[in-house]
């Protein structure tokens, strides 16, 4: 997901006209998440969090060698969700500043 900063220094590649002007519309004066974008990310991390469980539970039932070292590896990754969900949603996810969302974006991907 492109910042509003990266946004606007892509359409300078493609486009060596653009005013002031034009970048002033662009930038919101505000950044604050509509609704659908609080439901995206509070559904992205919900069925991250729900896939690291359904590994740990699988592991569980193998009798792979390097299951527990897995298992304590998803364990640290849901430890690290619980810190971030304390730190940057204190107010549900309509209050999520751009840190935490940015955070929380990072650790889906990891």
């Amino acid at each position: 997901m492109l910042t509003t900063e990266a946004l606007i220094a892509e359409r300078r590649k493609h486009d060596t006209t653009t005013s002031n002007q034009e970048e002033f519309m662009i930038r919101p004066k505000s950044i604050r998440l509509s609704r659908s974008n609080e439901e995206d990310l509070e559904t992205r991390v919900a069925n991250r969090k729900q896939e690291l469980i359904s590994e740990i539970i699988e592991f569980k039932k193998s009798s792979r060698v390097d299951a527990v070292e897995s298992i304590e590896r998803l364990k640290a990754r849901l430890s690290d969700l619980a810190h971030l969900m304390k730190e940057g949603v204190v107010d549900g996810w309509a209050n999520v500043d751009e840190r935490s969302r940015v955070k929380l974006d990072a650790w889906i991907a990891r």
